[in-house]
């Protein structure tokens, strides 16, 4: 059997998004509910960022000789 393969969430996001809504103005005739849904994941986005993800930090930068195998 073969493999199964998946698309990265980004390929999905990228060809989904665009036709989603193109498909919501077709239906409505006006680019306002496409701009708000647009809008309200933006925020969910960044709310989520700002409470789930917290402080970003650097890692710690670990030094290595030149000796070292």
């Amino acid at each position: 059997m073969g493999q199964r393969r998946h698309l990265p969430a980004s390929i999905q996001a990228g060809v989904g998004s665009p036709l989603f809504l193109g498909v919501l103005k077709g239906i409505t005739g006006s680019f306002v509910l496409p701009l708000v849904i647009t809008g309200g994941v933006a925020i969910l986005g960044a709310v989520s960022y700002a409470f789930i993800v917290g402080r970003v930090e650097p890692l710690p930068f670990r030094q290595q000789s030149a000796m070292a195998s």
